[in-house]
């Protein structure tokens, strides 16, 4: 997948995104291995969904695991918008209540036609002894595993993808209500609409892969103010030139507030953020820069 990534970079956004693509990916954990934690939270005004999610016909297979497609990646150089869905009845898509015995099922909710990214509530979760309720993003990697226990009104973190599923699988020991997911929220662009010269969603989504420019035609040198740059474990942050160059490296667990860049000579600088899918903290905003010429 490294290797598929690198080549559709050096072709994009240069040579020197591609190789700091590159050393992230060599220093991340294997893919599929998801953090199990979940945001919860409140709901933000917006449109009502379209359409309702599909039960399969044809139970799942628990043993199937799907690893991230490199059609997740993600360059551009400006920022989108942010819209989100409200709550309706009936859910969107649920499991049967209660489920069954020795039962395997997935859900996917609909397709959100031209987001970006992607996160759903689940109203309600009740899980019985030995079964479990899955969260998947549009790959098939796992985000969130729910086990035996009652829950309410959790929101799952931001995905890259435009759709979501749920596996349900239970043993033959018992049965319990199942899971209820009532309200899903979308993004659109790689940023928020704010004006800003770059800027992240905040908090940013998993497996991020993001770059925005930002270009002065016939500067000497370039440098950035951060009014906000905060990444999370496992996450990075590189500046490149327009040659490829490799600028600065901001590294994980980076927290830094009102700070400027050095000068750098070049017109074009280009931002690159990189997310795995462990910790998803505020990100960064570029709100001035500046140019010598």
């Amino acid at each position: 997948m490294a290797l598929i990534l690198l080549a559709g970079l050096m072709a994009g956004a240069g040579y020197g995104i591609a190789l700091f693509v590159s050393e992230y990916l060599a220093s991340r954990p294997p893919d599929g291995q998801a953090a199990a934690s979940g945001d919860e939270g409140g709901t933000e005004t917006a449109a009502d969904p379209t359409g309702t999610g599909q039960e399969s016909t044809q139970p799942a297979d628990p043993s199937t695991t799907t690893q991230p497609s490199t059609s997740q990646s993600s360059t551009g150089s400006g920022s989108g918008s942010r819209s989100t869905t409200t709550p309706q009845a009936p859910a969107i898509i649920e499991s049967p209540h209660p489920y069954a015995i020795n039962y395997a099922n997935v859900w996917t909710t609909p397709v959100q036609s031209g987001a970006s990214e992607i996160r759903m509530r689940l109203r309600r979760v009740e899980v019985g002894a030995g079964d479990q309720i899955t969260v998947k993003d549009k790959s098939g990697v796992v985000i969130r595993t729910f086990t035996q226990g009652s829950y309410r009104d959790v929101w799952t973190d931001w995905m890259i993808g435009d759709r979501m599923s749920v596996l349900l699988r239970s043993d033959v020991t018992g049965t319990a209500w199942g899971f209820s997911v009532d309200a899903i929220e979308v993004r659109t662009g790689i940023g928020p609409a704010t004006g800003a010269p770059a800027e992240s969603f905040h908090p940013y989504a998993a497996n991020t892969r993001y770059t925005w420019t930002i270009s002065r035609p016939g500067a000497r040198k370039l440098k950035l103010h951060f009014a906000k740059l905060e990444l999370g474990a496992g996450d990075m942050l590189g500046l490149t030139s327009a040659a490829g160059e490799t600028l600065i490296s901001f590294p994980e667990l980076t927290v830094k507030e009102n700070e400027w860049t050095d000068w750098h000579f070049t017109d074009t600088i280009r931002i690159t953020l990189l997310s795995d899918y462990r910790d998803f903290r505020y990100g960064f905003l570029v709100d001035q820069v500046e140019a010598g010429y």
